[in-house]
């Protein structure tokens, strides 16, 4: 794992609290990228690296060399 990246639908106040929570950073905000219950919403875009994992409490990865 190098990266992980995740969207939030933009108001859904919850669930950006547990990405940011978890470390993951915003990148932005796609607008009305998604069709959803009838209407164009926007996303907001977050991406988590590999290097800023290991530095969360929860982090128990394969830290052996070489694997990714």
């Amino acid at each position: 794992m190098r990266r992980l990246q995740l969207t939030v639908v933009v108001g859904n106040l919850a669930s950006k609290r547990v990405a940011e929570k978890c470390g993951f950073t915003s990148e932005g905000i796609a607008r009305k990228v998604v069709f959803l219950r009838g209407h164009n919403v926007d996303l907001e875009w977050f991406s988590l690296l590999r290097e800023e994992a290991e530095q969360q409490p929860w982090w128990q990865g394969n830290r052996e060399e070489g694997v990714a």
